[in-house]
């Protein structure tokens, strides 16, 4: 609550950088004399840039806009289509012909998912956490009514009662995925979700703790465009408002977004049946391309361990398109018809970038929103325009550790493949720009070959680190679990 200030200073102070500008032009009568300027007379204060604000709109996504405008990118959604078909038939095929009989192998989604009792349960215990999630909204109305009474010691004390609320529930998830052996998927689902509740419940406070510190009216014309184009109204958000905002696909809060009419429940039904799809071949290929090698380690690391690695790397791409795909274009439009939520733009055309900086921005605008609103312009005002660069590289640190959280708790152990590639490389690349003999298409390809290489390389460092541990397994401490152990179990 107490970063909300920024955006204040710096309207504040646009009207008096005006009102000085205006004063130094009637000052000086000699322009365009072609003299120096002396060296003691006033000179014009840079303008301070404005803090950006989302602005909710109706538009579809790239990906549907793309298919539905153009047949030629429909076809080549409809390979997609029967290229997925085609694994399941290949795998069917595969699996009878090795079993002797008409056989689904569903190994690796057990070892994915787990046994449906843990499935179960940690469906419960996301219950639990909405519960506490919901619990947001009350107390927030209490900060308001104690905030009239006895003002800054309720803010410190609601301030500091947020704070513990996210630590104990973060850590609650951790030591309930650690005491359930919760295994991948059901893991990963809780950390996000708990992860997803902060970044919203953050929001709710920021845009409403503004409207109780600085009061202002629907004909107030001196804020933000128009209060974000009547995105934005001063009372308090009311619960129905936080519990439509908490099942939306934004992390931004608005008190009303663009809506539309009625629920599109056969395309709703059709992105699902997708997202199953996707998901569905994501496996297949992580049991026929990767795992047989990956079980194999015990009888010579090396060898297959390499054979991993080049497997990895080779369907590295696929990996890419499932994640931007599925979970940021098939499941977020799944949730956008369910709850009649009109902006689709989830993510931007990352699959033309040619340089990290547009992928960063591009690759996923949920997060990039809520980094950019919350963190970024809150840096940046804070160390100002000279220390810039700790606003640029703060939240790129911050992200790449909140994603290897996530993918820790679903692994259960720390290395951090994703931060050294994210952080450090991604950093390094960050200022290189596109060599100019190489045209557009060229810088494309190598970047998305890059991206193919890398996103490899996560898969296989934390795949290989996975089934080191089933081979040589330990007794589960804090030590064993932030230690590589496959220094020691093939070294």
């Amino acid at each position: 609550m107490c970063h909300v200030s920024g955006y204040l200073n710096e309207m504040s102070s646009l009207h008096e950088e005006q009102q000085l500008r205006s004063r130094t032009d009637k000052k000086d009568g000699s322009h365009g004399t072609g003299e120096d300027e002396p060296k003691g007379e006033t000179t014009v204060p840079r303008k301070k840039r404005e803090r950006r604000h989302r602005i909710f709109k109706h538009q579809e996504s790239y990906l549907t806009e793309l298919t539905d405008n153009n047949p030629h990118i429909q076809t080549l959604f409809n390979c997609g289509v029967v290229m997925t078909l085609m694994l399941w038939i290949f795998d069917i095929m595969k699996n009878s012909a090795e079993e002797g009989r008409f056989y689904l192998d569903m190994s690796t989604y057990h070892v994915v998912f787990g046994p449906w009792q843990n499935q179960v349960k940690s469906v419960l215990i996301w219950l639990v956490l909405l519960a506490a999630y919901f619990s947001v909204h009350p107390l927030f109305k209490l900060w308001i009514k104690l905030h009239h009474y006895i003002g800054r010691p309720a803010d410190i004390f609601f301030i500091l009662l947020f704070c513990v609320y996210n630590a104990v529930a973060h850590i609650a998830v951790i030591l309930l995925i650690l005491h359930f052996n919760f295994d991948t998927a059901p893991a990963v689902f809780l950390s996000i979700e708990q992860t997803r509740f902060t970044m919203q419940s953050h929001s709710f406070i920021r845009e409403n703790a503004y409207k109780v510190l600085w009061p202002w009216n629907e004909d107030d014309e001196t804020g933000p465009p128009v209060w974000f184009q009547g995105q934005i109204t001063p009372k308090i958000g009311k619960f129905s408002q936080y519990v439509y905002f908490t099942f939306a696909p934004t992390l931004i809060y608005r008190d009303h977004y663009p809506m539309l009419k009625e629920i599109r429940w056969k395309k709703a039904i059709w992105y699902l049946l997708q997202f199953g799809g996707i998901l569905s071949c994501t496996i297949i290929i992580l049991k026929n391309f990767i795992r047989p090698h990956l079980d194999l380690l015990h009888e010579n690391p090396l060898k297959h361990g390499m054979l991993a690695l080049t497997n990895c790397m080779l369907v590295g791409i696929f990996f890419l398109i499932m994640a931007g795909v599925c979970f940021l274009h098939l499941w977020q439009n799944f949730g956008a018809e369910l709850t009649r939520f009109g902006d689709r733009q989830v993510y931007g055309p990352w699959w033309r970038c040619i340089e990290f900086r547009t992928f960063y921005r591009e690759w996923n605008l949920l997060v990039h929103d809520w980094i950019h609103c919350y963190i970024y312009e809150d840096l940046r005002a804070l160390f100002g325009r000279r220390y810039r660069y700790i606003a640029v590289f703060a939240p790129t640190l911050i992200s790449s550790l909140v994603h290897e959280y996530i993918l820790s708790t679903g692994v259960k152990f720390f290395l951090p493949v994703l931060t050294i590639e994210f952080s450090g490389f991604g950093v390094l690349f960050y200022y290189v720009k596109p060599a100019k003999f190489f045209n557009k298409e060229v810088m494309n390809t190598l970047f998305l070959m890059g991206l193919s290489v890398g996103f490899g390389i996560m898969v296989w460092g934390y795949g290989f680190e996975m089934y080191t541990r089933y081979h040589c397994p330990k007794e589960p401490t804090l030590a064993n679990g932030m230690w590589p152990r496959f220094f020691e179990c093939w070294g």
